[in-house]
């Protein structure tokens, strides 16, 4: 992977000794065990490196299972020290990154993303180098592949902590691209275990994420545009499993929307069917209502979230009337193209 060794070279001019591996807030097994991928092949690639570590506002659950099960993963929750370079690893939004946003923008070492989301328009602004591939399922895919590209192997419980973070982000390979199952098998060649995999994944649904779940099916209020049945509803936490909830229950699209401490946070879900039919990128949406309300926001194109926000009600607002203006766009370009 050619961007890879940009990535080497560039720390070679720059003579890099330091690099901060940074993930977003609450980072999931895919930000964690694509950090821990990176940072082991920076040591294996690039002997200057005096120092690497990844940090994290905070993970998620099944991330703290991975940790538990995988004590090698280890993750700082603050720095003290610049570093020579930080690398932003499934975020490609400095806003994402939490408490460690403003640290970062006003330090002077450069800024590599390498992530597998929707780029925003203005992340081309903030960074030196950008690996971002929307074609792979996973950051953790993207891992894997230079591992590949350069003749290397991850080790059997790095090999199992990248599959940890396939299997996590594909949702067990049911949301997939057109790469996923051979980085799984590259993977599992060099020794990752499938079943450390399913035993890290495999949880119960905690009684406060089911009320979280069941009352925002209570409160879910639906419009229809075109036929595509989009409904709208809050919880005071989970909405993203809260969204994917709602889809399961017949939704096309899902936006529910939290209360948070740092502000008002709103979880886009749509099905594929919805996507491919409609041309409708979540990310998209997001990234825009994000701009208009002063938030944060972008993701996927089926999967987006925005934060930050002050006015629930706007935000949905928002969000709808910038699904529609997608829609209407793409119907006018199926019609041009028949024309």
């Amino acid at each position: 992977m050619r961007r890879w060794a940009e990535i080497l070279d560039f720390f070679r001019e720059r003579k890099i000794r330091s690099v901060l591996v940074v993930c977003h807030r609450n980072a999931d097994p895919d930000a964690l065990g694509s950090a821990y991928g990176l940072k082991n092949l920076i040591s294996e690639s690039y002997s200057l490196a005096s120092r690497i570590e990844i940090v994290a506002e905070d993970v998620n659950e099944v991330s703290s299972r991975m940790m538990e099960a995988y004590p090698d993963i280890t993750v700082e929750d603050d720095f003290v020290t610049d570093p020579d370079a930080f690398i932003l690893v499934d975020v490609n939004n400095v806003e994402h990154v939490g408490k460690f946003s403003e640290k970062i923008r006003k330090s002077k070492a450069p800024i590599i993303i390498l992530d597998h989301h929707v780029p925003k328009t203005s992340t081309n602004e903030n960074a030196a180098i950008m690996l971002i591939d929307e074609d792979s399922s996973s950051t953790a895919e993207i891992i894997s592949s230079i591992y590949e590209s350069t003749g290397r192997k991850p080790s059997s419980v790095g090999a199992t902590i990248l599959l940890i973070g396939i299997v996590y982000d594909s949702k067990r390979f049911s949301t997939i691209k057109r790469n996923v199952f051979h980085a799984a098998d590259f993977l599992i060649d060099a020794g990752a275990d499938y079943e450390a995999v399913l035993s890290v994944l495999r949880h119960p649904i905690e009684r406060s994420e089911k009320i979280a779940r069941l009352k925002a099916a209570q409160r879910t209020k639906m419009i229809e545009i075109d036929g595509w049945i989009i409904v709208l509803s809050t919880v005071s936490s989970f909405e993203a499993s809260a969204c994917r909830a709602l889809i399961d229950l017949g939704a096309d699209v899902a936006i529910v929307s939290s209360n948070r401490k740092g502000g008002i946070r709103v979880s886009g879900r749509c099905t594929d069917t919805f996507h491919k039919e409609t041309g409708v990128s979540l990310a998209k949406v997001m990234e825009r209502v994000g701009l208009e309300l002063n938030g944060s926001g972008g993701g996927h194109a089926t999967a987006a979230t925005v934060s930050k926000i002050t006015d629930v009600g706007e935000g949905e607002k928002l969000a709808l009337r910038y699904i529609e203006e997608q829609i209407r766009q793409w119907e006018e370009e199926q019609v041009k193209r028949v024309t």
